[in-house]
């Protein structure tokens, strides 16, 4: 079973830390999984994490690892880790971009990162795997299919698991050390099912 909103809910983790996150993972902490990827009690141990953690503390391993303005512990764009020796705007991120207007997208105007931030990769498989389940034409469904395998096998697919040990190793929180491994998961899972 896939959820679409495991997608965007995980995607939400990486925003700058807010309150009304644990309701995002709400949908998440139910008895049954809604992913492969996913399991309900790491989920409720995120949001748990979450929950009790120090908001100052948070806020800062979230800048600390993701923002700067020194050098990120985690950097959490896709070209950093495709294109080698850190490069930002790299030549993967304008095939990620491509895929996204093939899929009828574009980036949001208040979206202030580049088009492979983790964010805008994990919303584009939720979109994605929406878009699928409401696909009412067989040439719609096989464009989506297409997109979704090339997208897994030549991005997001291929830089988590260096991007999320980073974020394991230097992470101060428990709760990103938990991210790390929850996307990690689910993110290797969607690569399984796309092969």
């Amino acid at each position: 079973m896939f959820f679409p909103e495991a997608f965007a809910a995980v995607a939400a983790c990486y925003k700058e830390p807010a309150s009304g996150l644990p309701q995002k993972l709400d949908p998440l902490c139910g008895p049954q999984p809604v992913h492969e990827g996913i399991s309900p009690p790491d989920i409720r141990e995120l949001k748990n994490r979450f929950e009790t953690g120090d908001p100052e503390e948070l806020r800062l391993d979230h800048t600390r690892l993701f923002v700067g303005p020194f050098e990120l512990v985690a950097p959490p764009f896709g070209s950093v880790y495709l294109d080698g020796k850190r490069t930002l705007m790299g030549e993967s991120t304008r095939s990620a971009m491509e895929l996204y207007r093939r899929a009828g997208l574009d980036m949001a105007e208040d979206f202030n990162n580049p088009p492979d931030h983790v964010i805008a990769e994990l919303e584009f498989l939720a979109y994605l795997h929406s878009a699928r389940q409401a696909a009412d034409d067989d040439d719609t469904l096989h464009l989506l299919r297409d997109l979704h395998h090339q997208f897994v096998r030549q991005h997001i697919g291929t830089w988590i698991e260096p991007f999320t040990s980073k974020m394991e190793q230097g992470a101060e929180t428990g709760f990103y050390q938990l991210l790390a491994a929850v996307t990690r998961s689910l993110v290797l899972a969607e690569a399984r099912a796309a092969e």
